[in-house]
């Protein structure tokens, strides 16, 4: 079990490793942690809010319960809280400091990292098969929480920059689309009554594609935002 849930935290510190690699240098540590710390707080009243929703699915057949689970339930919920306590330290953060465009994304990479490594580690802890859990966790190196908060702490950034309420509606929306649609492909692909069929294998290109993209999209915008540090449109303090 513990090189299992050892196994499990290895994506939390990748990311963190990430976080220092983004960040410019006015942004502590402590906004790692902190971020970390409220990520995984996020769990109680994540769960509370799934279970809420869940309860939509009952009665229904096998497609509006995995719409329901995955998509109103997991990326809604999920990405909804996150985006609410982002917002919420970066509050905290612009009444200390100017941020730019990558301390931006740092603080909500943080988020991320921590509500992944708590998913992560809970997964692990409740299976009966914890270190093949662990192995199929390593996907959220590139297509978990890390990745959706990089592309939401982009678009929050934009939002600041261009001081258009619009860029936060996408700064929610986009995570949760790409959120919705790798969980529901996955999920219908695996409760696929006839294994091999068309259908399964276009359900199954369906996820790969949405890990995919979610991989590219957030690996993008983390190189773009690091290697245009001197761009000062990019990179000069919101207002």
């Amino acid at each position: 079990m513990q090189s299992a849930v050892a196994l499990a935290c290895f994506p939390t510190l990748l990311w963190c490793l990430l976080w220092a690699w983004v960040r410019t240098s006015g942004l502590s540590l402590r906004w790692l942690l902190g971020g970390i710390l409220v990520g995984a707080l996020l769990g109680g009243p994540v769960w509370l809010l799934e279970t809420a929703v869940d309860g939509l699915a009952n009665p229904g057949g096998r497609l509006w319960r995995d719409f329901v689970q995955q998509v109103l339930g997991a990326a809604c919920c999920e990405e909804l809280l996150k985006f609410l306590a982002i917002a919420l330290l970066l509050w905290f953060a612009k009444r200390r400091r100017k941020l730019t465009t990558r301390d931006i994304v740092a603080i909500a990479i943080s988020v991320g990292v921590g509500f992944m490594t708590l998913e992560n580690v809970l997964a692990v802890a409740l299976s009966d098969t914890p270190m093949s859990i662990a192995i199929d966790r390593q996907l959220t190196i590139i297509a978990g929480h890390g990745s959706y908060q990089t592309i939401m702490g982009f678009l929050l950034a934009l939002s600041a920059r261009r001081s258009g309420f619009g860029w936060n509606i996408v700064a929610l929306a986009a995570p949760i689309f790409l959120h919705g649609w790798g969980d529901l492909s996955e999920r219908l692909f695996q409760d696929e009554p006839n294994p091999g069929s068309l259908e399964d294998t276009l359900l199954f290109g369906s996820w790969i594609a949405s890990v995919v993209t979610t991989a590219v999209v957030a690996f993008g915008v983390l190189w773009w935002v690091r290697r245009a540090e001197s761009d000062e449109t990019l990179n000069q303090p919101p207002s």
